[in-house]
């Protein structure tokens, strides 16, 4: 997802970490994100080009939802849509405060992500955040039996010494 761009989708991560950055502003990372989090609502539901990029940085499971089919059951749910709008205002102030601390002031409901705030990784710094959602990766990947990759470094003569394939299936 790119900053400025026309936002027709957000995203919901049901797993993994997301990195919202401001390339055009050369900010290495803005905020990571995971579990629970979702983001690109603020150019769907206030109708502005997107605000920021985002990119994975670990291996993510995500759910996606078109603009048009967010207004239709939102719709349905004014009192969601309420609070959904009045997130995607304050994550917009914020950004412009991060990005212009000394011109944009912020108000105390926007100093804290109130949606985020409320998963279990917000607040931690993104390194910890992928520490964490490494060795959640790794633990899930041992309970179900997969082993940890390893990688056998052969040397180049054994490489050499092997035999084609044709040589082993003509020995017969």
């Amino acid at each position: 997802m790119k900053e400025q761009t026309t936002g027709d989708e957000m995203f919901f991560i049901l797993s993994g970490v997301v990195e919202i950055y401001v390339a055009s502003k050369q900010i290495a990372s803005y905020v990571a994100i995971g579990d629970g989090c979702y983001f690109g609502d603020v150019s769907v539901l206030l109708g502005v080009r997107r605000t920021a990029s985002a990119k994975s940085k670990t291996q993510c499971m995500l759910y996606r939802i078109r603009k048009s089919d967010l207004v239709s059951l939102l719709h349905d749910h004014p009192a969601i849509e309420s609070r959904m709008r009045n997130i995607a205002q304050s994550r917009r102030r914020r950004l412009a405060h991060y990005l212009n601390p000394d011109e944009i002031k912020l108000s105390a409901g926007d100093e804290v992500d109130s949606e985020d705030s409320r998963t279990d990784l917000f607040g931690l710094p993104s390194d910890d955040v992928l520490h964490e959602k490494d060795e959640e990766y790794n633990q899930e990947r041992l309970l179900s039996g997969i082993r940890r990759r390893t990688f056998h470094h052969h040397s180049q003569n054994r490489r050499r010494n092997a035999l084609p394939i044709k040589s082993i299936n003509n020995l017969s």
